[in-house]
């Protein structure tokens, strides 16, 4: 169950971030951080389930 949660997408998160934001939107370095830190979760996530299939073998 754990995983099947997490194996699939959750669209409505994306809508929740931006609605965090407001009408306001971001100034170039904001935009910057935050596809950088965005791109080090994927990353980190998908050392995660590498790992986790490298258990599973």
């Amino acid at each position: 169950m754990f995983f099947d949660f997490f194996a699939q997408p959750a669209p409505e998160l994306e809508q929740q971030a931006a609605d965090a934001l407001g009408p306001d939107r971001l100034d170039e370095p904001t935009l910057a951080a935050a596809r950088e830190y965005g791109l080090l979760l994927r990353a980190y996530e998908h050392l995660f389930w590498d790992t986790l299939g490298v258990i599973d073998a």
